[in-house]
């Protein structure tokens, strides 16, 4: 079948839609965690509007190493019934901070202005567990932003209801399926003497997240870091009761104790990234790697041309994953590779790349076309053999196996990636790995029309030794970084919770971080243009209405040879399996699941009938089988050769 194929591309913008550099309004350097704290809570009804009833707040302070709390009230909607609001007034406090005295009490309004607005004009942390929620709670109104967020007004001028121009908005952007950005809009008025600082808002429900990768509820993340008081049990009404404010109250003081658990546990990480720019543990592992005094790629190699970029972007693709063998029922047994892209880097030598003083780009052509022409299954079990795998080609597809991006479904109208023999009329970038196991898995020699290789010279200046959550110490002028770290792993096994940051630091620092492009709207009337470069192909045109925003250590050429690297180490065990003449029900990134039986031998089908089953490219079969015995030995070759 004739497919249309879909390539990524490298961009370069030419100016015209940068905003102008306001760091000479930031503070040079601002405490990692502020003198002040607002912590604070919201309680809605129950309806699909969710709308405000009351909130809880805490004004806190740090002293010594914990926030503290020196202040606390509550504050009702502007609207509410004047019985609820009596209800508030005349609640007693019971424990928590205050005993025995009234809290102060404030309507929306006058909590927004004397409290809100005063905290963050003070460069105090604003603090909340799902944040964002309770922002929009407290807001009077609110627009779509560009960003794809949205922008939420909390004043108004009282006198006629309009929205409060004196006042920033606070925007509001999604950037994963956990972390939001917030910020605050300029205020740019003549007569304005109040000078507005950035904000910092922090949520506690990214925080856990960019320190373990799970995502918690409120009571998990009090569990997960052993903080107190616990949550109180309690199911919400949607009214204003003594017990709704006695358990508003409670969730405070025990958001408020997650945050110094969630404090002491940042402060083991000897990182200066502020916590509440912490959005993933990929923002705790870049923060990692300047703690190393590694410089960002693309400004310490800016000599690479950037159509060297571009044909490493056209060779990405992500991780494998497929299903085979569908619709019948099959023992099978999984093969799982452990910390596949840590390894990988650790083969090809990424860490070398990385700390290189400078990489050249270097014509490899005839070696690579010797190195195809010989090379063989057993050579891909010498760690060393793999640091030859540090190349790019041009080829001409005749029937290679090879990852293609295409829509493969009419009905869809969506792309996918599949595995593919692939035929083509004009030639391609292929990433190094990916070609040797399409060798592996077709024994066809690719025809490389053209191959160059990226060598790294040297070691940086001003690298400098870490300690990882402050208990192991890495050299990075004299240590693979991804080889300690997953060592290091195993070695604290007993510490569950070191030896699972390290897992989510390799993990984070592996792949990632080296291709992060992030969605960025453009204003419409200033698009400037870029230049595209894919493969071969390099063309100008204007922006489009959505641009793809580089990660500060956006660096292609060495995040699609990893995840090449991952598919050739699902390849080999493809074919060891495929040696043992037996196939596989599905794979996915770093596993493969491989039909078998306990004991060996055959594994029949139902009743005879032939099952919907290809494998092996193509040939079809109503059975299927495997030699158990060359099948361990053959994955225990491949764990000793990579992990012992």
């Amino acid at each position: 079948m004739i497919h249309d194929l879909y390539l990524r591309a490298h961009v370069v913008v030419h100016g015209g839609n940068d905003e102008k550099d306001d760091s000479a309004r930031r503070p040079r350097s601002p405490k990692v965690w502020p003198d002040y704290a607002l912590v604070w809570d919201t309680e809605t009804t129950l309806d699909l509007q969710q709308r405000l009833n009351f909130g809880v707040w805490r004004f806190c302070q740090l002293q010594e190493r914990e926030y503290v709390t020196i202040q606390e009230g509550l504050f009702y909607r502007d609207d509410l019934p004047s019985s609820d609001i009596e209800t508030i007034r005349a609640y007693k406090p019971k424990g928590g901070f205050i005993q025995g005295d009234e809290l102060e009490v404030l309507s929306r309004s006058a909590f927004v202005e004397r409290v809100f607005w005063e905290c963050v004009r003070a460069g105090a942390l604003i603090v909340g567990y799902n944040l964002s929620f309770d922002i929009s709670r407290i807001a009077v109104d609110w627009t779509a932003a560009r960003n794809g967020g949205f922008s939420f007004v909390l004043s108004q001028l009282s006198e006629r209801k309009l929205n409060n121009v004196h006042r920033p908005r606070i925007r509001i952007a999604p950037l994963n399926g956990v972390a939001e950005q917030f910020e605050l809009t300029a205020v740019r008025r003549k007569n304005d003497k109040q000078r507005w600082r950035r904000g910092r808002f922090i949520d506690l429900h990214t925080l856990a997240f960019a320190l373990t990768d799970d995502s918690y509820s409120l009571a998990g993340a009090i569990n997960a870091f052993g903080s107190r008081p616990e949550k109180m049990e309690h199911e919400p009404t949607g009214c204003v009761t003594e017990k709704e404010i006695t358990y508003a109250r409670q969730d405070v003081e025990a958001t408020l104790g997650l945050l110094n658990a969630l404090k002491h546990e940042y402060e083991l990480h000897p990182i200066a990234l502020r916590p509440d720019k912490a959005y993933s543990p990929a923002s705790i592992g870049k923060a990692y790697l300047r703690a190393m005094g590694i410089k960002e790629p693309m400004q310490k190699f800016a000599d690479i041309p950037p159509k060297i970029h571009g044909i490493a972007m056209a060779a990405y693709f992500g991780g494998r994953a497929e299903c085979r063998n569908r619709r019948w029922p099959m023992p099978v047994v999984p093969v799982d590779l452990t910390s596949e892209y840590p390894t990988v880097d650790a083969l090809l030598g990424i860490w070398d790349l990385l700390t290189a003083e400078r990489i050249t780009i270097e014509d490899a052509t005839e070696d690579i076309r010797a190195l195809l022409a010989a090379v063989t299954l057993d050579d891909l079990f010498e760690p060393a053999f793999w640091k030859k795998l540090n190349f790019y080609t041009r080829i001409l597809p005749e029937g290679d196996v090879l990852p293609v991006r295409s829509v493969y479904g009419s009905k869809s109208g969506t792309c996918n990636i599949g595995l593919n023999e692939l035929y083509s009329k004009q030639p391609i970038s292929v990433a190094g790995p990916d070609l040797v196991a399409s060798l592996i898995l077709s024994g066809h020699i690719p025809i490389v029309q053209e191959a160059f290789r990226i060598v790294p010279h040297g070691k940086q200046a001003g690298l400098q030794p870490t300690k990882l959550r402050g208990a192991i110490s890495i050299d990075p002028t004299n240590e693979d970084f991804f080889t300690r770290v997953i060592e290091y792993r195993k070695q604290n096994k007993a510490n569950d919770r070191l030896q699972y940051f390290l897992k989510i630091l390799a993990n984070s620092t592996s792949y990632g971080t080296y291709l992060e492009l992030n969605p960025l709207k453009v204003d419409a009337s200033k698009r400037p243009r870029i230049s595209v470069y894919s493969g071969e192909h390099i063309f100008e045109q204007l922006v489009p209405e959505t641009i793809e925003q580089p990660g500060s250590f956006y660096f292609p050429l060495l995040g699609a040879l990893i995840t090449s690297g991952g598919r050739l180490l699902l390849a080999m065990i493809e074919r060891c399996v495929r040696d043992a003449t037996g196939t596989y029900l599905c794979c996915d990134t770093d596993a493969l699941t491989i039909v078998a039986s306990k004991d060996g031998g055959w594994v029949e089908l139902p009743d005879g009938t032939p099952p919907p089953l290809k494998h092996f490219h193509g040939r079809k079969s109503t059975r299927s089988h495997i030699d158990s015995t060359l099948f361990l030995h053959t994955i225990t070759k491949l764990c000793r050769t990579f992990y012992a």
